[in-house]
């Protein structure tokens, strides 16, 4: 089918042929045809241009959504970027984005403290805790930087 705009010169033409060739009621009853005809085609024009705006729209949202995706990726990738030159210079970060250094002492997510004693490798995020618990045994073992805190928040606090 095509998409030809009806124009208002065809549609006169229309009415002209229907009352030349048909008379009385037939008459009445064709124009009445022709007109709903009209109205139809024109509402489906402008449904057409209501679609085709919204698609625009969508394609418009989509295009934005994409964008928003890119730099939250972009972002996460230069923290990573910028994480593993500390870590080149010897700076490893905990969680609360301080640098982790020989021989200070850290805390766990389960309250406990660690002494750092050594870092696990120039490209791990490991380092090697130590923990003296009360009755003075020692534990030592790897942890996850980014698991440790330079300070205790209130609700991890021991009583």
């Amino acid at each position: 089918m095509g998409k030809e705009k009806i124009e208002e010169k065809d549609v006169r033409l229309l009415r002209y042929a229907v009352e030349q060739a048909f008379d009385g009621a037939m008459r009445d009853g064709a124009l009445a045809l022709l007109n709903r005809l009209v109205d139809s085609a024109s509402e489906a024009a402008n449904l057409e241009e209501e679609l085709l705006n919204l698609k625009g729209e969508y394609q418009r949202s989509m295009e934005n959504s994409k964008r928003g995706a890119f730099k939250r990726l972009d972002a996460a990738y230069k923290r990573k970027c910028r994480r593993e030159k500390r870590m080149a210079k010897g700076q490893m970060l905990c969680a609360d984005g301080k640098p982790v250094m020989f021989g200070e002492t850290l805390y766990g997510g389960d309250g406990r403290d660690w002494l750092i004693v050594g870092i696990a490798g120039a490209w791990s995020y490991d380092v090697y805790g130590l923990h003296v618990a009360h009755d003075g045994k020692k534990e030592k073992k790897p942890l996850r930087a980014e698991w440790l805190v330079h300070e205790l928040t209130d609700a991890r606090e021991e009583v």
